[in-house]
């Protein structure tokens, strides 16, 4: 297992920040976060936004790491951090990222979308032409192709019936629409101009963010303002490690049963072992059924997302949602299983 910086390490780096400086750059980053949610829901057109909010906003580092985000949907937490790794790391390096581009993803397997109508967009923050930050959003789309309406298809037994599955790609470049890409993407639509507008609505949160976040590194400068996310990260680990720790350590283990998966009668198994030593908790779903030909798999993210707020609703602290809260939670997911689909 991968060793954490001690605690002790921790408080020592913490010194180094002004906590009220620290306190005051959360609450301006939580801001941000939150005003980019209120423009998402305001801007919207579908109820599925604007009014059952399945939707997330959020600031990232320029190494993909989450910095805030807005509590939305709980099946997002953590989504959209690994999504923007694997796009600098496999898709879209760094160095061809420019002012004025968004990005648009909806692939499950990569990590920020739970199913296909779940669409993230990522745009970059330029200050001084160096990337400065990363704003995104995650939405349900009330349709992206597929066999059915909504693209909830009860009896497919292949992603390729669900929708349209668009990896990394660049919607805006260099600040004009790539309109070959709006093209395609709305062709498979079977409300183009209400899926449109949600599309809409979110780069509209993205330029809400970008301005924000600008703004907030103008007043308290560059540096100061990230010695402070970094000093935030770890703080929000020590407070999940503190509620971890008051956990008796052992293994508890539970299965439970899916009736059917709507496409066979056979009952469908989760098995969980949940790992608990000190301050680290590790997710076993070693034993969980392979996946299935039916519309019941889980992505990666969807398990770890249900983990991480199951323990967050467990340890009951005002944890700031960053990317320090997930570095004491470890996960063992069998490829290609109900818990971590494969193509």
């Amino acid at each position: 297992m991968e060793k954490a910086r001690s605690i002790k390490n921790q408080v020592h780096d913490l010194k180094k920040v002004d906590p009220v400086m620290m306190q005051v750059v959360k609450n301006g980053l939580d801001s941000i976060a939150e005003q980019m949610a209120i423009t998402l829901q305001r801007t919207a057109h579908s109820p599925v936004i604007r009014e059952v909010l399945d939707f997330a906003t959020a600031l990232m580092d320029t190494q993909g790491r989450l910095i805030s985000q807005t509590s939305g949907a709980p099946i997002f937490v953590n989504a959209m951090g690994p999504t923007l790794r694997f796009v600098l790391e496999h898709s879209i390096p760094l160095e061809q990222w420019e002012e004025g581009d968004v990005f648009l993803v909806n692939d499950p397997y990569l990590g920020g979308s739970q199913h296909l109508p779940d669409i993230v967009m990522f745009r970059p923050i330029f200050k001084l032409g160096k990337l400065a930050g990363v704003c995104g959003c995650v939405a349900h789309h009330v349709d992206v192709g597929g066999t059915s309406p909504g693209s909830y298809t009860m009896t497919a037994d292949s992603i390729f019936q669900e929708g349209l599955r668009i990896p990394p790609v660049k919607l805006y470049s260099k600040g004009c629409l790539v309109e070959d890409i709006k093209k395609l993407f709305l062709a498979n639509i079977r409300l183009p101009d209400f899926v449109w507008g949600d599309i809409e609505a979110q780069l509209a949160c993205m330029r809400v963010g970008e301005r924000s976040f600008l703004e907030l590194l103008e007043r308290y400068g560059s540096e100061t303002t990230m010695e402070c996310v970094d000093a935030l990260m770890d703080y929000s680990e020590r407070l999940v490690r503190h509620g971890i720790n008051t956990m008796p350590n052992g293994r508890y283990e539970f299965k439970d049963w899916l009736d059917d998966d709507g496409v066979n009668d056979e009952p469908a198994v989760i098995r969980l072992a949940l790992i608990i030593e000190d301050d680290c908790i590790t997710a076993d779903f070693t034993g969980s059924d392979p996946q299935r030909n039916a519309p019941i798999n889980c992505s990666q993210s969807m398990t770890g997302a249900v983990v991480h707020y199951c323990l967050a609703a467990a340890i009951g602290a005002d944890v700031p949602v960053n990317e320090g809260a997930f570095r004491p939670v470890k996960f063992i997911m069998p490829e290609a299983s109900i818990v971590s689909a494969s193509p």
